[in-house]
């Protein structure tokens, strides 16, 4: 790299003149003074600092401030990897972001290479390192469109005047809008009409307050934290999607939740026996409602302590059958683990062997005797204690590798997979609660020698005062003292801090100090970091140790996580919950902004709400409308609810039972559709999965407002009713855009042209699913009915038996595309040789083909389908003369052999958009078929689908497809039974026809 030095930023410019490097750079490397004398308000100001930027890409910018030692904390590489990120920087002149500088006062300008339009400035405002405190600040424009800076509550587009954002993770019930909540995310798009989205993200783990306001109407966005870098990446966009692409590129790519966890699941805290949870299973097949997943809180456990079991309500012989049975009937169990590990008792063996292994977090004190079996328990006191739901508990060290790894993977062993009495309980997957970490007391909490109920009988002040801003601390190390030392290029935290008291109040709503309600900030972690720097990275330690531990015992299948408490990167190891939410319609309404916050920002495209609220008790309306919204704009979708609330399982009211089974129905057979966002969001890091509505239409004004419509994918539009006592819901419809109504139940397909104003749409009861529109353009693939079966499938097991049918939605130009991912749903790494990639176009207003990769094989006796059984194109104004097939390699099938075959048109056909009744559509009777001529007789059909009932013929490839035609709906139906794997018989491949009008 060619460099440029010290002399660049003193001797060469000076004056206070806007300067910019040479274009033949890749890298700036520039050393910062302190100007005049120390302010040191909130810490004691550093005199050395250097400034370090790279060009790592065409789109990104690399901009990082730290002290010239290299002692100031800085965020692992071990946990979020950027090393690799300056592999292939680019020459400044290939950048499309810009860099300026003025020398003296310093500040720095980020700007576009092509427009000049300036997109951070820090000018005009002093920059502020001190060794407990950071302050910077950037110009903005005139009431700016920013979105992210979460976990939070608040309105999608942020507020600009007045407005704070706290990053601390904290336990917060209700997730009250203006406060800190489970998760930090330091980063935000700025949207500017016209000069198109960019991304800043500013890596830093400290707690923090982000500050937008105007001062003198002047616009700003300003950082106070506690301590770290300035280690910024500037994103150039210029679309949302391409920001959303470029910050998954730094911190990591989401990692691809297995296909059943897309199903409906089921979880109510303060179940007492396992019966229960059968009882509840039973409740569901009944009512016909899919039903994915039982998920089993820390009810299971002995007096509420991991890695036990109740021994009255939750035997291990009855919880192993329990699992056994749910799998033989194809649905999966999910238990919770918190990191807490019980402390109340030298007998129990978790503590023991984590004592012994010394894996939990300590203190900062001068005691160096060894543990022994006698002395363990909560008088050992070099390890930290505090209380949580059991009482006195201590809490893994997961920095401390690979000896917390080695421990975390055995108790889960131990306790789930591997048991001394063989009866193992073969979860599919692992809740992770309480990581933020959540506490049941303010500092100082002294657990002394609590059992169970020491969560309600707290002491006061500990007997053992703690050790303030210790330069050197001595950590208990199996009779050895180890000494932390602070030396240059630790980049692991100045000496002499106060990690419990800084001056700076970040204003944590858990109380008045930072270490209240969670762990003690002073806590140094066996790798020499201080809690106090790296709190807002504790879930994200605990979820890369857990899935590590889930892989160590299944090497070959994909690990399901879910967490609370959320930072950069988390989606690389964990899926996500919203937390605990409350049973309102405002929660309601304000979970779709704070979803729209993880799937479109930070990267985390497999998330939900608790359905229908989890504090207090829901109602039939909120729960009905509940259940329905999250069918379509929750990729996790959860029914759960607190132990002190009433049930609320979706059987458990006519009007909401009835919801569940038709939004889930439709759920279902989108579910592929949904599976192949979720996939291109993992594979390329672009958000795919939940869109907000100017995503796709960044230029609309309105929709940069709108949160409560979303897009599922970038096709269908989904439109809830989010209020209470309304039927009604008013969907807006961007200028220029055109859209079909998708009503899969009555065959409404009208196509909507957007005119920027709204349209209402009413007669939505409590019953019914929200308004669905498919973006013209798109072509998505859908699971078949079968009327033949019940008309759900209950489990995604029984879902992928089923067929395959594509939903054509034409452009004004008569073109449409989409794609289809398939793979087994459940192993780590496919690859290519058993992954099938389709892609789907209509051209012309005509030509239909599918073509990619298809080289998925169903395993033996699963009785998956990978057959492509109709297509349908909707905007079809007239009857076509004919639809003629003109690709090869296919095959037709004798139509008298179909008789009560698996499938249907539309899971029954409908004639001039009437919906035919399931007795009907399970007659399996076929009026339409081809003559020797190839020519529609009728214009009907009541079920039926072609299947292979034998040796296919092969015949003449222009030869004439058979076809339904429903004027009222405009819906053309092919019928093309093609294969969509080379494994068949015959074997799939490209696969075309053309409709002549």
């Amino acid at each position: 790299m060619k460099r440029l030095g010290k002399d660049f930023s003193t001797s060469r410019h000076t004056g206070g003149h806007l300067v910019q490097p040479p274009e033949d750079i890749e890298a700036l490397y520039v050393d910062l003074e302190l100007a005049g004398h120390p302010c040191n308000i909130y810490g004691d100001d550093l005199k050395h600092l250097r400034l370090e930027v790279v060009f790592q890409t065409t789109e990104r910018l690399h901009v990082k401030i730290f002290d010239a030692d290299s002692i100031v904390y800085q965020v692992p590489e071990e946990l979020i990897p950027i090393k690799h990120l300056n592999a292939n920087s680019i020459l400044s002149r290939n950048s499309k972001l810009a860099f300026w500088m003025i020398a003296d006062p310093f500040s720095f300008t980020i700007t576009r290479h092509d427009s000049g339009m300036t997109l951070f400035n820090t000018s005009g405002s002093s920059l502020v390192f001190e060794s407990q405190y950071l302050q910077l600040r950037t110009q903005l424009p005139v009431d700016p469109f920013l979105y992210g800076l979460g976990e939070h509550s608040d309105s999608f587009r942020l507020p600009t005047s007045n407005y704070t954002r706290t990053l601390w993770n904290r336990d917060a019930g209700g997730a009250p809008p203006g406060e800190n909540l489970y998760g930090s995310h330091p980063v935000y798009l700025d949207h500017r009409f016209g000069e198109g989205t960019h991304g800043v993200f500013l890596l830093n783990s400290n707690g923090m307050t982000i500050e937008i306001d105007k001062h003198d109407d002047a616009q700003y966005l300003e950082y106070n934290a506690l301590g770290g870098i300035l280690d910024f990446y500037f994103l150039a966009g210029p679309s949302p999607i391409d920001v959303s692409k470029q910050y998954a590129e730094v911190v990591g790519k989401p990692e691809m939740p297995p296909y059943w966890a897309l199903g409906f699941h089921q979880c109510k805290f303060g179940m007492k026996s396992i019966e229960e949870f059968e009882e509840v299973v039973a409740n569901y097949s009944q009512a016909k409602i899919p039903l994915e997943a039982m998920w089993i809180d820390i009810d299971y456990m002995d007096r509420r302590q991991v890695f036990s079991l109740d021994p009255e309500g939750f035997p291990r012989d009855k919880v192993s059958r329990f699992v056994e049975k749910m799998h033989a009937y194809g649905q999966k169990v999910v238990m919770m683990v918190d990191p807490a590990v019980y402390a109340g008792s030298r007998y129990y063996d978790p503590y023991l062997r984590g004592v012994e292994q010394d894996v939990f977090l300590h203190k900062p004190i001068r005691k160096s005797s060894k543990p022994t079996r006698k002395t363990m328990g909560t008088n050992d006191t070099s390890v930290y204690h505090g209380i949580v739901w059991p009482g006195a508990v201590s809490f893994p060290d997961f920095f401390h590798n690979p000896a917390t790894q080695s421990y975390w993977a055995g108790e889960i062993g131990r306790f789930f997979f591997n048991p001394k009495d063989g009866q193992s309980i073969d979860v599919d997957g692992i809740w992770i609660d309480m990581n933020e970490v959540s506490q049941f007391c303010d500092y100082p909490c002294d657990a002394g020698d609590k059992g169970h109920d020491g969560a309600t009988k707290v002491r006061g002040a500990s007997a053992n005062p703690l050790a303030k801003g210790a330069i050197e601390v001595k950590r208990p190390r199996h009779g050895f003292e180890e000494t932390i030392k602070t030396k240059k290029g630790t980049k692991k935290g100045l000496p002499g801090r106060d990690l419990l008291s800084p001056r700076y109040d970040i204003g944590n709503k858990a109380g008045r100090v930072l270490s209240d309600r969670t762990l003690d900030t002073d806590i140094l972690h066996a790798n020499g970091l201080a809690e106090y720097d790296t709190h807002n990275l504790y879930a994200l330690t605990m979820a890369r140790t857990t899935y590590t531990s889930l892989l160590h015992h299944h090497p070959t299948k994909r690990p399901f996580l879910l967490t609370r408490s959320t930072s950069p990167s988390s989606s690389r190891y964990t899926s996500h919950w919203l937390g605990d939410n409350i049973s309102t319609f405002s929660s309601l309404r304000q979970s779709l902004s704070s979803l729209l916050q993880f799937t479109s920002l930070y990267s985390q495209p497999h998330i939900g709400a608790d359905v229908c609220g989890f504090l207090s008790n829901t109602t039939a309306p909120l729960c009905a409308r509940w259940t329905a919204l999250a069918a379509f704009a929750y990729p996790f979708y959860r029914n759960h609810a607190v132990d002190t609330s009433t049930p609320q399982e979706s059987y458990r009211w006519p009007s909401v039972a009835e919801a569940a089974r038709r939004a889930g129905e439709i759920r279902y057979r989108l579910l592929d559709y949904m599976y192949t966002a979720i996939e291109k969001q993992s594979r390329t890091g672009e958000a795919a999965t939940i869109l907000p509505l100017w995503f796709l239409y960044p230029e609309d004004a309105r929709a940069a407002k709108i949160a409560e419509q979303v897009f599922l994918g970038d096709a269908v539009m989904v439109s809830p009713v989010v209020y209470a006592d309304r039927t009604h819901v008013d969907v807006y419809f961007p200028a220029g855009s055109m859209f079909y109504r998708f009503d899969m139940e009555s065959y409404n397909f009208t196509l909507v042209q957007g005119t920027g104003d709204t349209r209402r749409v009413e007669g939505i009861e409590l019953e019914t699913p929200p308004p669905l529109h498919l973006r013209a353009g798109s072509i998505i693939p859908v699971r078949a009915k079968d009327p033949m079966k019940e008309p759900n499938a209950e489990t995604t097991v029984e879902l992928r038996q089923r067929n395959f049918e594509v939903y054509v939605a034409p452009n004004e130009a008569g073109a449409a595309s989409g794609t289809l991912y398939i793979d087994d749903g459940v192993s780590l790494d496919s690859g290519l040789e058993n992954t099938s990639l389709v892609d789907f176009r209509w051209t012309s207003g005509s030509v239909f083909t599918m073509r990619g990769r298809m080289n998925y094989t169903p395993a033996d006796g699963k009785g998956e389908s990978v057959l492509l059984q109709y297509v349908y194109i909707l905007g079809a104004t007239t009857r076509p003369r004919k639809v003629v097939r003109t690709s090869p390699r296919l095959r037709e099938v004798d139509r008298d052999d179909l008789e009560g075959s698996d499938g249907g048109v539309g899971g029954g056909g409908v004639g001039s958009s009437q919906r035919v009744n399931a007795s009907t559509a399970g007659s399996g009777q076929l009026r339409n078929r081809v003559t020797a001529g190839g020519s529609q007789v009728d214009s009907g059909r009541a079920g039926g689908a072609p299947v292979d009932t034998g040796t296919p013929k092969r015949t003449d490839w222009h030869e004439e497809l058979e076809t339904d035609y429903y004027s009222a709906a405009q819906l053309l139906v092919v019928w093309v039974s093609a294969p969509m794997s080379m494994s068949a018989d015959p074997p799939g491949g490209e696969y075309s026809f053309e409709v002549i009008w």
